[in-house]
């Protein structure tokens, strides 16, 4: 009985093993990364506390804090599997006056 176990137990492994786990994302050519407006708070007002940014971890704990964190405006969103330009470096964020 044990022995019938054991080959059954083996004959499903196998089966399972043969299972693909990969998975795959579908998106249109067009599809487009839209962002948030970021907004700042905190005491002096001055860190992103919600919508899109982006984050380095500085001080290396493992985690981006708020004070880490540089805000992103969209400017229409990114559009997957095109190039686009970038609208060149800013000190504040981009009021819409910028060209390529």
């Amino acid at each position: 009985m044990q022995s019938k176990q054991k080959i059954l137990s083996l004959a499903s492994l196998i089966a399972c093993s043969c299972i693909s786990t990969q998975t795959y994302a579908a998106l249109s050519p067009n599809a487009v990364l839209k962002m948030d407006p970021f907004v700042l708070g905190g005491y002096y007002g001055n860190v992103v506390v919600s919508g899109s940014y982006f984050g380095m971890d500085n001080n290396g704990n493992g985690s981006i804090a708020k004070s880490e964190r540089v805000g992103l405006i969209g400017n229409n969103g990114l559009i997957i599997g095109t190039t686009q330009d970038a609208s060149g470096s800013h000190k504040d964020a981009p009021d819409g006056s910028e060209s390529p």
